[in-house]
């Protein structure tokens, strides 16, 4: 999955102290877009012994430096802070030894071999940490994005200069990132899983049953209702499998297996255009794993016999 990235780590303790060096990258965001290089690479030849040979090509994913973004007149103002002034570059999370900084200044920036493309870029390109990287920056932008103003009294915020937070410097309010607790569902039923298509444009891929934590409701609950609302199958067995932080709803993905309890399943036709339960060998002559999401994880598993409702018996 996309936070995978050993020997790599992220690091995401907030230091306001650290200061950038000239090649610390920074992420800067135009909307839903980020400046950023995309190159596209050539591999080594893929000899197919039944039929033509290929070149594979890999997207390789890269941001501006400090310094690049120096050179284009990126640091000119400054916002109020509890501490004082500090610039509107925010160091965010540390990749590996890289201490990696979010450009908070609205204007588009103009340096030689960066574009800004959109944040879904991050799904086919490498190396992996990049990608990591880059939704998690995606994340916390839109986090300060949105929070500019108290939801108590109105004021403008201030960003906090010990903890990450904003502050509110008339009532005190303090707001942290935002995550939304999700769960994501491989439902099986003896040989088979269920896998969904979503009810809207471009949604071609193959996903599983997933939806937000209500309030006052278990993770487990969770489970229970949106597989029911979605699908209308009831489950039994709901075991624990792997979490994800997913960046493109400011989530914590919950990675669930369970047992259903009859085949008896039909999508909803609002969230879901359509629901199928596969074999494992329907899945091989269908599917393309990816490395990215914790949906294609479930699946990937399944389909190469990890994992199977014998997991969901404890």
């Amino acid at each position: 999955m996309i936070q995978d990235i050993a020997p790599k780590s992220l690091n995401n303790q907030y230091d306001p102290a650290k200061k950038p060096c000239a090649s610390s990258p920074v992420f800067h965001f135009q909307g839903k877009k980020l400046l950023c290089s995309v190159r596209t690479e050539r591999g080594p030849v893929e000899v197919n012994v039944s039929g033509p040979s290929s070149v594979k090509l890999t997207k390789e994913i890269s941001f501006p430096t400090y310094e690049q973004a120096a050179a284009a007149g990126a640091f000119k103002g400054g916002e109020p802070s509890v501490n004082g002034p500090v610039p509107d570059l925010s160091f965010i999370f540390s990749v590996g030894d890289d201490d990696c900084f979010l450009l908070r200044s609205g204007d588009a920036l103009e340096i030689p071999g960066f574009t800004y493309e959109e944040i879904g870029v991050y799904r086919d390109t490498f190396p992996v940490e990049n990608a990591y990287a880059a939704v998690t920056a995606f994340h916390l932008n839109n986090w300060y994005e949105s929070e500019r103003f108290c939801g108590h009294c109105g004021t403008p915020l201030v960003h906090d200069g010990v903890e990450r937070m904003m502050r509110c410097p008339k009532c005190g309010n303090m707001i942290f990132p935002r995550i939304n607790p999700c769960v994501i569902v491989g439902i099986m039923h003896e040989d088979k899983i269920l896998c969904t298509q979503y009810n809207r444009p471009g949604s071609g891929r193959f996903a599983l049953v997933a939806g937000f934590c209500e309030i006052g409701e278990t993770i487990e609950d969770t489970v229970r209702r949106e597989v029911m609302e979605e699908v209308g199958v009831r489950v039994k067995n709901i075991t624990f499998y792997k979490s994800q932080p997913w960046a493109m709803s400011s989530s914590l993905l919950c990675g669930f297996l369970c047992e259903a309890e009859s085949e008896d399943a039909h999508a909803d036709g609002v969230e879901l255009a359509s629901a199928r339960w596969f074999t494992r060998d329907e899945l091989k002559e269908c599917y393309t794993p990816s490395h990215v999401a914790l949906t294609s994880n479930i699946i990937t598993a399944f389909m190469n016999g990890e994992i199977g409702p014998e997991n969901c018996r404890r």
